[in-house]
């Protein structure tokens, strides 16, 4: 169970990340869907490279440590983003946490599957495997679904903040104005720029909720029964 709740719990916050990355590059940071994806994608290239090193440590290390190493790896690319990321991030430095991501991604996978059927007689191994998946995929949807809603209340709430922060913006729209540009447009540049660093707040925000949940998982995985020999990660997926 230890296991199976690690799975869940960190496989939410990895993709809740997933999920809040793209939307805020192309909400905030002005990408197409097609470059967002190129961000978020590239955690592909070091997951696909490191897979086999991760097998064969999980041979000779406990796949506990493994599956430790990996979530809080994972909640220090979270903390990563909160301390560089801003609205001039360029994408040479949001892609590199990304990068890394994979690397750790793959020390939370592969062995956690592994765990979970050594952790249970084989006759039950189905059932555990079904439980694992099911709570997987229903930690995913909830993670979605919370994501999505704390980010847009911080968004709304940030917003709220930064407008009643500002003690001089009739001044800025003034000295726009004085500068020909219509009252409009500077009202409107004042906002967007309000906007922008709301959503650019709350996004630090959930990347620091998304770490909190992945520090929880990875003290939850030193509840699961050490194994008594290698574990099988050849269903890690």
């Amino acid at each position: 169970m230890g296991a199976a709740t690690t799975y869940a719990v960190g496989f939410g916050g990895f993709f809740a990340s997933i999920v809040i990355l793209p939307l805020w590059l192309q909400s905030n940071m002005g990408y197409t869907a097609t470059w967002a994806g190129y961000a978020t994608g590239i955690m592909g290239i070091l997951a696909v490279l490191s897979a086999p090193f991760v097998g064969k440590a999980c041979e000779k290390f406990d796949p506990r440590a493994i599956v430790c190493g990996g979530v809080l790896g994972l909640a220090g690319i979270m903390l990563w983003r909160m301390w560089e990321f801003n609205t001039d991030v360029t994408f040479a430095q949001m892609a590199w946490p990304t990068l890394l991501t994979g690397v750790f991604m793959v020390m939370f996978f592969v062995p956690v599957t592994g765990l979970a059927m050594a952790s249970v007689d084989h006759d039950e191994q189905a059932n555990a495997a079904g439980l694992s998946n099911f709570m997987r995929t229903l930690a995913g949807a909830f993670a979605t679904s919370l994501i999505q809603s704390g980010w847009s209340n911080a968004t709304r709430l940030n917003t709220n903040e930064i407008a009643n922060a500002i003690l001089h913006g009739k001044d800025v729209v003034e000295g726009l104005i004085a500068q020909g540009v219509p009252a409009d447009s500077a009202r409107a540049m004042l906002s967007t720029l309000v906007d922008q660093q709301a959503v650019m707040l709350a996004t630090l925000d959930m990347f620091g909720v998304i770490a909190i949940c992945l520090g929880f998982a990875a003290a939850i995985i030193w509840l699961v029964p050490k194994p008594k020999g290698p574990i099988d990660t050849s269903g890690a997926h």
